[in-house]
């Protein structure tokens, strides 16, 4: 009896943190790609305490592999920003948001005049609309520029479920999936009735979301071609798929 009460807690111990979905996959490197700009300014960082690779700390009970990208914790995002770019305005009138300097910004905070993709006939408008996580909505994290001699905006990951590892629950797991909006997952599964032709929508989430048990990706490694492990909306599981540039 001495040895099996040592056993059974320790057994016990193993359950409490459920990752066991994390051991299914290979133990090859890679990593979720992170490039692209947000709203057309630039590179931008991941915001928060981003770990890229190891184990947490508090996670000798866990078990399983750790994505390489995953969010411990928020931070603060920097509140100086580099100037924009200056244009000649030849659009139309009546478009909104447009500009053709930095001083022509000013429906927000810190607002820069920068080049817009789909527009070649002036720039855009884009304010900062966070310096930490508090500032967004509900499981919303605020995605940083990279340094303050950058002209990217701050921004609210709108879709997102989590901000942090901690909100996907003991062991959990909170990582990016494709936050650059400059491509799309075109899926069949938004078509009403589904049609396995015609694609009504970009099923790819954009944001910050948490690994599930019944994930069937972890990295992009695990994926093959030039498939990405993204998060699935239709299925709120993280899974093997293509997104498409978007022009």
């Amino acid at each position: 009896m001495k040895d099996v009460l040592p056993l059974a807690l320790l057994l016990l111990s193993g359950l409490a943190c459920g990752r066991t979905h994390l051991n299914e996959f290979s133990t090859a490197g890679g990593g979720l790609s992170m490039g692209g700009a947000v709203g057309e300014g630039g590179a931008i960082s991941m915001g928060g305490a981003f770990s890229t690779g190891g184990t947490q700390a508090s996670s000798a009970a866990c078990e399983g592999r750790v994505p390489i990208h995953h969010r411990p914790a928020g931070s603060a995002c920097p509140q100086e920003r580099a100037p924009g770019s200056v244009f000649v305005n030849t659009c139309s009138p009546g478009w909104a948001g447009l500009c053709a300097q930095d001083a022509d910004c000013t429906a927000g905070t810190n607002g820069r005049c920068l080049p817009n993709s789909r527009l070649n006939c002036a720039g855009q408008c884009y304010y900062d609309e966070c310096f930490s996580d508090s500032d967004c909505p509900a499981s919303q994290p605020c995605a940083c520029r990279a340094s303050a001699s950058d002209s990217v905006a701050n921004s609210c990951l709108a879709g997102s479920n989590c901000r942090v590892d901690a909100d996907c629950g003991p062991c959990g797991f909170c990582s990016p999936t494709p936050v650059s909006p400059i491509c799309a997952c075109d899926s069949p599964a938004f078509c009403n009735p589904p049609d396995p032709h015609t694609s009504c929508g970009d099923s790819c989430g954009h944001g910050y979301f948490c690994h599930t048990p019944k994930d069937t990706c972890l990295e992009d490694s695990d994926c093959t071609g030039s498939d990405r492990c993204n998060f699935d909306l239709p299925s709120q599981t993280w899974a093997c798929t293509f997104c498409m540039g978007v022009p």
